[in-house]
C-alpha cells in the first residue's frame, strides 16, 4: 500500500511543499495537512486549494504504516523540534522531494527528509545533509557540504568547497565564497543567519548573524536566532 502523505505546516513552506507534490504527480496521495501539536497556529490556516486541515496530528496516528509525513516549515529550529516529536509517535518523516525543474547531479549526495524546489542547481559533488530546505533557484556547486537542518532561501549561491554548519539560515540571494586568499573552504557555522544578499568572503562562526557585502557579523550568540 502507498502511503498517503500529510503535509505538516500551514504557511509558506507549506504551499511550497504541496506545489513540488503536484509537479510530482503525487497528488492523489495527499491527505491534507495539519499543525504541529506545539506549533499551535494563532490564525486561519492560509493554505489555498482543495486540501483538508487536520486540526491534530492525533487524530490520524492509529494507521502510522499508512502515513509519511512532510515537515514544511522553514525556520530550522522548528522543523528540528518538529521532526524530533513525529519520530518519537513512531511517525515516516524520510520522504525526500526534488522538484522535477531541479538539476540534481547524479555525483550528489542528498540525505533524506530533504526538499529541492524547482530551478535549483546541484552541480558536481555536494553533499546536503537531512532535512534540508532548498527554494527556488539556489545553485549549490562542487565539494560543498550542507549540513542537516539548513534552510536556505530562494536565489542563494554556495560556490565551490562553501561548509555550511547544522541548523544555519541563508538569505535570498546571498552569496558564499568558494575558498579563502589561503586556499580553505569558507565555512559558515553552525545556527549562523546570513541576511538577504550577503556577500560572504570569509568563514564566520557559530551563531551568528551578518549582512552585508561582504558580509559583517552584527548579532551574536542567543540573540542571533530567528523568533519564529
Amino acid at each position: 500500500m502507498r502511503r498517503k502523505i500529510l503535509v505538516v505546516g500551514f504557511g509558506g513552506q507549506a504551499r511550497e511543499a504541496i506545489d513540488v507534490l503536484e509537479a510530482l504527480g503525487l497528488a492523489g496521495r495527499i491527505a491534507g495537512y495539519t499543525v504541529h501539536r506545539r506549533h499551535v497556529a494563532r490564525q486561519m490556516p492560509v493554505l489555498l486549494g482543495k486540501w483538508k486541515f487536520f486540526r491534530s496530528i492525533e487524530d490520524l496516528v492509529s494507521d502510522r504504516n499508512g502515513f509519511c509525513l512532510v515537515p514544511s516549515v522553514f525556520d530550522p529550529d522548528l522543523r528540528k523540534k518538529i521532526v524530533a516529536d513525529l519520530q518519537k509517535k513512531g511517525l515516516e518523516t524520510s520522504l525526500t522531494l526534488v522538484h522535477p525543474k531541479a538539476s540534481v547531479s547524479r555525483f550528489a549526495i542528498v540525505g533524506e527528509g530533504v526538499f529541492i524546489n524547482a530551478n535549483v542547481t546541484l552541480t558536481g559533488n555536494p553533499r546536503v545533509g537531512d532535512y534540508v530546505v532548498i527554494n527556488p533557484n539556489c545553485s549549490i556547486h562542487h565539494d560543498v557540504i550542507v549540513g542537516d537542518y539548513v534552510s536556505i532561501a530562494a536565489g542563494a549561491m554556495l560556490n565551490g568547497y562553501a561548509r555550511v554548519g547544522n541548523l544555519a539560515y541563508i538569505g535570498s540571494g546571498a552569496i558564499i565564497r568558494n575558498k579563502n586568499g589561503r586556499g580553505q573552504p569558507t565555512r559558515v557555522g553552525r545556527r549562523v543567519v546570513v541576511g538577504m544578499g550577503a556577500v560572504v568572503t570569509k568563514s564566520l562562526p557559530d551563531q551568528v548573524v551578518a549582512y552585508g557585502n561582504p558580509a559583517r557579523v552584527i548579532l551574536r550568540g542567543k540573540e542571533s536566532r530567528l523568533s519564529g
